[in-house]
This record gives structure tokens, sequence and C-alpha cells, in this order.
């Protein structure tokens, strides 16, 4: 089990994010320390998990459709 510090550390971004995704349910095997202050996520919740960029993500673009097209 990893402190919300530890898990920081090892995504490289703020303690902050990590209660924000905490509480979203990105670690969905988080447990509250026995005084309630310390979070401890298991280190099987960070496999597979990515950390997006800043911002919106970008928008799709839409795929032209070549059997849609006319033939010319």
């Amino acid at each position: 089990m990893l402190t919300v510090k530890q898990v920081a550390e090892r995504l490289g971004v703020g303690e902050s994010s990590i209660r924000h995704w905490r509480i979203a349910g990105s670690f969905p095997g988080a447990e509250e320390g026995p005084r309630g202050i310390v979070w401890y996520i298991p280190e099987a919740d960070l496999k597979g998990f990515q950390v997006r960029g800043r911002g919106r993500p970008p928008k799709k673009l839409p795929r032209a459709d070549k059997a849609g097209k006319k033939a010319q």
C-alpha cells in the first residue's frame, strides 16, 4: 500500500491530483488509514493507470470514408 505522496511521486503529479482521482474512483482499492487522515492506495491500482495531459483532450477528427465517396 502506498500513501498519496508516494503515488504522486511515482506518477509525477501533485498530491491534489491523486486526491481528486481517488474521490473520482480512479483508485478503487484505496483505503482510509486508521486515523482517517491518510489514504493508502494499492500498487495494483497503478497498473495501467495513465496520467492525462493538462486541459481538454483534443477532438477526434472524422475519418474519411472511402466507400462513401462518389466515383469521379
